[in-house]
């Protein structure tokens, strides 16, 4: 639904440092409702139609940088599974950019994934960027993760909008592969080896 601003769905949450920058929901329409030149026009799901929603940090009129963050649930890593593929979609197009962190928290400890810096796309119109993570080391745990948005420190104006979307969580097979013959090359694999 549009304009969320707190009570948000299936458990995620949001901790806006202050109003006006703040995560929100927003309706695809095709047109960016409430900010000019930042921010994309479809959402990543239903990209180019109209009537899907994405998530979006919206940047304000501050004059010192600021942050906010949106939060998932928790999510709980089965003990068998050691590694874990996160993925999500973002956009990030304004002039005034900063820079999006995405955390891994687990009781209460937070470690850095992956942080995104400066503008990624160059119009309103660009397609969806993808990032996936590949997390281990949390097998039997539960997890949140936490997507930070900073808006620079020339906060005049509120061309610094980010917006993610789709944000999976899943498993990753074990691989059990081995190596039967090398083909090419053949002979001394070193000069001057007689093995």
């Amino acid at each position: 639904n549009p304009g969320i601003l707190t009570n948000w769905p299936e458990g995620w949450s949001s901790q806006n440092a202050s109003v006006p920058t703040r995560w929100e929901s927003e309706d695809a329409s095709g047109f960016n409702e409430n900010s000019f030149n930042t921010g994309p026009l479809f959402d990543h799901t239903n990209f180019g139609t109209s009537g899907g929603t994405y998530v979006y940090m919206e940047a304000g009129f501050n004059f010192a940088a600021d942050s906010a963050n949106f939060i998932s649930p928790p999510i709980e890593i089965p003990s068998n599974q050691a590694t874990v593929e996160i993925g999500f979609w973002y956009f990030m197009f304004g002039q005034e950019m900063d820079r999006l962190t995405v955390w891994v928290d687990t009781n209460g400890v937070s470690n850095e994934l992956v942080t995104i810096f400066g503008q990624q796309q160059t119009r309103q119109t660009d397609e969806w960027l993808k990032e996936t993570i590949y997390l281990s080391g949390y097998a039997g745990s539960s997890i949140r993760l936490k997507f930070t948005g900073y808006e620079g420190p020339a906060g005049f104006f509120d061309l610094g909008d980010i917006a993610i979307d789709d944000v999976t969580v899943d498993t990753v097979p074990d691989l059990n592969a081995s190596l039967i013959e090398i083909i090419n090359p053949s002979g001394n694999l070193c000069p001057g080896s007689t093995d």
